[in-house]
């Protein structure tokens, strides 16, 4: 597994765009990540996962790295960061992933060959909402009472909102109302925990 260390690439809250098997290994490509650090950034960078079942943690990154008179690529592993060489090339996302590719598959010294999966749909950070998406996830329940708050039964037959809705129905005793009005208060609150899960489905 890669040790930590600031320049590494932050891939958590990132979405891959492409996906490999690598024999035991999985392999993700991410664009424009950023460093741990927050400062450098990589256009480019291959995360290598496994190997399955044996750890699920990073084995390698191939990355290009930006320098000068051009982009490097660099594959960073337990054994600390290799060079190999700089070129326009490693700025074009093709030709990068077809030599990071290779880079990854004789460093772990991998003989299967390089098969392409789905990536994943959903970043491995994103799991974790922040208190604002939270939030924004609650708010149709406050809305749906704030909305259409009950007033009042009026007989046996229904129930009037603030507004002038009224819910029409047939009750033979208090019980039986009661019953109803426990009732729609559940599928009230069942269509803002749909919506609200819609919602945090979009803020993704």
């Amino acid at each position: 597994m890669v040790a930590f260390y600031p320049t590494l690439p932050n891939t958590k809250s990132k979405r891959a765009e492409r996906a490999w098997e690598l024999g035991t290994y999985a392999v993700l490509l991410f664009t424009n990540v950023k460093a741990l650090s927050g400062g450098d950034v990589y256009p480019f960078v291959l995360e290598v996962r496994g190997p399955f079942p044996e750890s699920q943690g990073v084995a390698m990154y191939v990355v290009s790295e930006p320098g000068a008179p051009t982009n490097y690529l660099c594959a960073i592993t337990d054994n600390g960061r290799a060079n190999f060489g700089c070129s326009d090339d490693w700025k074009d996302k093709d030709k990068f992933v077809a030599q990071a590719l290779q880079t990854a598959k004789n460093v772990l010294k991998v003989e299967e060959t390089i098969n392409e999966i789905a990536p994943p749909i959903t970043p491995e950070g994103q799991n974790q909402k922040s208190p604002g998406v939270l939030l924004l996830s609650f708010l149709p329940i406050a809305i749906a009472f704030l909305v259409a708050p009950f007033d009042r039964v009026f007989g046996l037959h229904g129930i009037r909102t603030l507004y002038g809705w009224r819910f029409i129905f047939t009750a033979a005793d208090e019980s039986s109302r009661l019953q109803i009005n426990i009732t729609i208060w559940i599928v009230q609150i069942g269509i803002s925990i749909a919506v609200a899960y819609l919602l945090a489905r979009l803020a993704k």
